[in-house]
Parts: structure tokens; C-alpha cells; sequence
């Protein structure tokens, strides 16, 4: 086992496991590897831009998407070749859902749909 220390986050240590969830969760799932417990796969993660048409470029935002914990969903817009995501402990999977995909409609979409809800695909079949 291993201690690990992150820098201070805000003035209130509780908000790492809100607002500061990636560096930890890298951690966690570094720990799980280890000792060869379930955690996501990177593969997946390096998936995703193909599965959407989109260049590796695009790589580590769908790294921050499957790290981020659940409630989370991802919308995408084929013709801007864009995704949007929300992740959030405290709302259901629903809200995610419509959060996500008012952030693309927002941004001026008319194609938005759902592809990934929490860590898995519910986009159209490969």
C-alpha cells in the first residue's frame, strides 16, 4: 500500500473528493490495477474518438470522462464533431443526461445525442 499527498485544494480538504476527483481517482484506479481488482480500462477511453470519428487529440478528455465518477452521461454532435459530459455525485443519471445535452444544444447543436452513460456505450452500434 501506498500514502499518497495532493496539494491543498481550496481551503477545505472535503472538496478533493467533489471538485478534485481526478488526481485521486488516478490513484485509486493505479491501486485497483495493482492488485488486479475491477476498475475501467484505458482501452475503453481510447475507444471512444474512434467510435466517434474523432483524432486521438481528443484523448484526454474521454481519459477525464471515464475517470470522472457516476452520475455521469456524454452527449455528442456529429456534425461539430464534439462531446459534452456531465459528471456529478449528486444528481441521478437522468439529470447528467439532460445536463449534458443542454450543454450541446446550448452551444448551437441540432444533433445531440447520448453515447455513454456512466462507463458504458448507448450509442448507435459500431
Amino acid at each position: 500500500m501506498q500514502l499518497t499527498e495532493f496539494d491543498p485544494l481550496e481551503k477545505i480538504g472535503h472538496n478533493l473528493f467533489q471538485d478534485g476527483s481526478l488526481p485521486w481517482l488516478g490513484e485509486l484506479d493505479g491501486f485497483l490495477r495493482q492488485h488486479q481488482l475491477p476498475t475501467w480500462s484505458s482501452s475503453e477511453a481510447i475507444e471512444l474518438p474512434d467510435r466517434l470519428g474523432l483524432g486521438s487529440s481528443h484523448l484526454r478528455f474521454y481519459v477525464e470522462y471515464m475517470t470522472a465518477p457516476v452520475s455521469k452521461a456524454m452527449a455528442f454532435s456529429s456534425s461539430a464533431h464534439h462531446s459534452y459530459y456531465r459528471s456529478d455525485d449528486r444528481i441521478s443519471l437522468a439529470a447528467a443526461r439532460e445536463l449534458a445535452l443542454s450543454d450541446c444544444a446550448n452551444a448551437h447543436n441540432a444533433d445531440c445525442t447520448i453515447v455513454m452513460e456512466n462507463d458504458r456505450w448507448v450509442g448507435p452500434n459500431d
